[in-house]
């Protein structure tokens, strides 16, 4: 009786017995059916049994289907198609086995068009959850964004508090950023658009790097974050930027899903012909069930005190790992109990070690430069015509490519920075254009837009750019970009177009 007891008491046992029950009781229903109707079917009785067959796999499922179809075999040839002993018919024989044959086709096609229904309706759910989650995602740094606009229109705010306004939409900033950037990156990879730009390098500066991207989340939650690497370097033939963007994502997780306070670990080793490297946290920890699940598009494995998450960015480490070469794996002994993500990468030989190169910060500075940006957005001009005023350019802003093109010839610019999507005429044809003018046929062209597929870069590059950077501009990269360029003109001015 407590074994009947417990069975009943779980959920799954109780949906077994009703599946399975109700294939009995729809048999049944149908004997019954044939008892009372086998004269009037005239030898047509098969077809009750058989839309039993289909009922019964169509709300119960393949084992229930199967069930119904053996007991309709055996109530048939026990009362209905039972031929004598001493001489079976080749016809009742054979229409059994049509029967079973086309019963059991019926069941596996039925059960494939649930299992097919089971699927679009799990898709539309993540769909579902995963919009949802997206719009929270964004608003979470929209609103210090908005508060900090609006705390910086008060009168009487002091510098201090400028300044910590100022870093706080920053970071919210580079977390939108972030996300954006992972968005079209999952899109990228699932159409095998993207392509590893990889190089020797040594783990210690990919670590460093990771390290200072995610270290704002790790200070804000108040973590302590311990990092171990050996001595003895550690040389991978990897893409840094993609690898320091998995060690990222591990540690962003790691932050994000561990109780303010908590330590964490980031170490790298040798082991075999294999870098290991491992993002280890005392957070809320992964269930047994989410685990083969976890590096999933939108599983959201964490569902307990962290801060959500779109659910790609594991999607993504897995992706990058797997086409440097390498896996990873997660591990966790069960919900508030800690998670471990270990990556695995082929190690390059000592020899193939990337020499030392100078910073940018040791590289020397060039003088301003003459130049053109193009920009629809007045907004975006104008900041960047002012970041470019205190690198040393002299800053003039024009209307739009026809202005652009217009001053072109008097001014010579060295160097155009220029927006692809604009009005009148955009920045794919003021390029081609550009190019066929004299003055401006040598100048660098650099792509500064929000378009930032491959489709984009190859476009950009048949109008004649030579370079392309995605909105919002890294002002490092762009001042790296500007400093690698050749010797300058005589005048040195900076010109910014903006419809």
């Amino acid at each position: 009786m407590d074994t009947v007891t417990r069975m009943l008491a779980s959920p799954s046992e109780r949906s077994a017995l009703l599946r399975y029950g109700g294939g009995v009781a729809i048999l049944g229903i149908a004997t019954w059916l044939r008892l009372e109707f086998d004269e009037a079917l005239a030898g047509g009785g098969f077809m009750i049994f058989f839309v039993a067959v289909i009922v019964a796999s169509w709300f119960g499922g393949l084992g229930p289907s199967l069930l119904t179809l053996v007991l309709s075999l055996v109530v048939s040839t026990r009362l209905f198609e039972s031929p004598p002993e001493d001489q079976p018919t080749a016809r009742a024989l054979f229409g059994l086995s049509l029967f079973f044959f086309t019963g059991l086709t019926t069941a596996m096609l039925s059960e494939s068009l649930r299992a097919a229904q089971r699927r679009a309706e799990a898709a539309d759910r993540r769909k579902d959850e995963f919009l949802a989650t997206l719009a929270h995602e964004l608003r979470n740094p929209l609103a210090p964004i908005s508060m900090g606009l609006e705390l910086l229109r008060l009168p009487g705010v002091d510098s201090a508090t400028r300044e910590w306004t100022r870093e706080v939409m920053e970071r919210q900033v580079q977390h939108l950023v972030r996300l954006v950037d992972d968005l079209l990156d999952v899109s990228r990879i699932t159409r095998g658009k993207v392509e590893l730009r990889k190089e020797v390098v040594e783990l210690g500066s990919v670590v460093a790097g990771a390290v200072e991207t995610v270290q704002p989340l790790i200070n804000e939650k108040q973590h302590e974050l311990v990092v171990s690497l050996p001595e003895e370097p550690i040389t991978l033939l990897v893409d840094p930027v993609r690898l320091a963007q998995v060690i990222g994502n591990l540690l962003s997780n790691a932050a994000r899903y561990t109780p303010p306070g908590g330590r964490i670990w980031l170490s790298g080793e040798r082991s075999g012909g294999m870098a290991t490297i491992r993002v280890l946290d005392p957070g809320i920890g992964i269930a047994p069930d989410m685990l083969p699940r976890v590096f999933e598009l939108f599983a959201q494995a964490q569902t307990q005190g962290g801060q959500g998450g779109l659910g790609i960015g594991l999607t993504l480490v897995r992706s990058l790992v797997e086409m440097s070469g390498g896996t990873v794996e997660a591990r966790s002994p069960g919900l508030g109990k800690g998670s471990e993500f270990v990556v695995r990468l082929p190690l390059v030989a000592a020899d193939q070690a990337p020499e030392n190169r100078p910073s940018q910060s040791a590289q020397t500075q060039l003088p301003a430069r003459r130049a053109f940006v193009v920009d629809d957005n007045a907004d975006a001009a104008a900041t960047l015509s002012e970041l470019l005023r205190r690198d040393g350019h002299e800053v003039h802003t024009f209307n739009d490519g026809y202005s652009a093109l217009a001053s072109a010839a008097a001014i010579a610019p060295d160097v155009v920075l220029l927006d692809i999507g604009m009005p009148k005429m955009d920045g794919l044809e003021t390029a081609r254009r550009l190019r066929k003018m004299p003055a401006t046929a040598a100048a660098l062209l650099v792509a500064v837009t929000g378009w930032g597929q491959e489709a984009d870069r190859r476009r950009a590059q048949e109008a004649g750019f030579d370079h392309h950077l995605v909105k919002p501009v890294d002002t490092d990269a762009l001042r790296e970009l500007l400093a690698k360029y050749g010797p300058p003109a005589n005048v040195r001015r900076c010109t910014i177009l903006s419809s």
